[in-house]
């Protein structure tokens, strides 16, 4: 169309060049006509050249209005693609925006996923640490145990094992959950087994919910004294004298130190411990020997108030131990008031 545009005036100044020719030579053979001794051709000759001669005009005419109108309909087309190039310039603009924006949009969302994985793998790390640390070895539970309910008497324990004195003692609300958790890891290990058991009716004890009894029960049957002796204490709390003597002489029967001392004090000093057990002397000089030979500390206070009239030699050595060495103040029954009472004098401990 630009081509076609570009080529019509050129055609217009083609026609317009012919039509002055034409022109020129009508009135040339006009003046030729008029001009003094010209030789006028004949009227239908010069009739039939004007005639053409118009048509001629005419036919141009009719061709200089249809290229006016052409030239017209292109600056009308022109007008409108210059419209429909502005209207495509503005879109492109508007396209270029939003691609910019998306584009933004897409690196903002990159960037988040980016941050999200580093958040999910620091999580992640998280959740593995707090897994060891909830889920720690089956040697770390069994320490924790010993550490929250074991008693420092109980046969089992190893020496280096942490303990609690009392019962009443196990004041950690974990102990139960630890132990529960560590008796589930002992297999096959009876010995193990039957510690654990013994610390865990401890814990049971302690937290005043359930009843210890069963536990300690099992684990006197795989052969643990201080189970035994256990539940000594526990009917002994509770009145039944019976059941607490018959605990307490089984678990002395399995060399228990606590029981041989409960048992030889009872045999001793009946008054001590009314309706457990009857006076008996010999047998229980026999309990008393084999607690101090297990070097239970509260032995040593017994022997110095047994020994005290028909020993006092070795009645003094054994309240010095129990006073200077084992450091037995369990109240007002102590070996230094004992002593004071006698002789109105303190232990010395040099």
């Amino acid at each position: 169309m630009k081509q076609r545009l570009e080529g019509e005036p050129r055609r217009l100044l083609m026609w317009a060049g012919l039509a002055a020719v034409l022109a020129a030579a009508v009135f040339g053979v006009g003046g030729r006509l008029t001009a003094p001794g010209a030789t006028a051709p004949g009227a239908e000759g010069l009739n039939a050249q004007i005639n053409d001669l118009n048509g001629k005009l005419q036919s141009w005419q009719r061709r200089a209005d249809e290229i006016a109108r052409q030239q017209s309909d292109a600056a009308s087309q022109s007008q409108r693609l210059a419209g429909l190039k502005t209207d495509l310039d503005k879109q492109a603009a508007a396209l270029k925006t939003r691609q910019d924006t998306v584009a933004a949009q897409q690196a903002e969302l990159d960037r988040q996923t980016a941050a999200l994985k580093s958040q999910q793998a620091a999580l992640a790390a998280q959740q593995a640490a707090a897994a060891n640390v909830a889920a720690p070895k089956p040697a770390a539970l069994i320490s924790q145990c010993d550490a929250l309910a074991a008693y420092q008497f109980d046969p089992d324990r190893p020496r280096n094992s942490g303990w609690v004195a009392w019962a009443k003692d196990v004041s950690n609300p974990d102990a139960r959950t630890v132990c529960e958790a560590a008796l589930q890891t002992v297999g096959d290990d009876a010995t193990l087994k039957r510690r654990l058991m013994l610390e865990l009716g401890r814990a049971i004890a302690a937290s005043g919910s359930g009843d210890p009894v069963a536990k300690w029960n099992e684990a006197g049957a795989l052969g643990s004294s201080e189970a035994y002796n256990s539940l000594g204490d526990y009917y002994k709390a509770r009145k039944n004298m019976e059941q607490a003597w018959s605990n307490y002489k089984q678990a002395a029967k399995l060399d228990n130190p606590s029981a041989l001392n409960t048992v030889a004090t009872a045999l001793l000093f009946p008054d001590f411990t009314p309706n457990l057990a009857a006076g008996d002397p010999k047998s229980g000089v026999q309990y008393l020997d084999r607690a101090l030979k297990a070097d239970y500390y509260r032995a040593y206070y017994i022997a110095g108030l047994w020994y005290w009239d028909s020993n006092r030699p070795l009645a003094t050595k054994s309240l010095s131990t129990s006073w200077c060495v084992k450091h037995d103040n369990d109240g007002p029954a102590n070996a230094d008031n004992f002593y004071f009472k006698k002789t109105g004098q303190h232990l010395s401990c040099q």
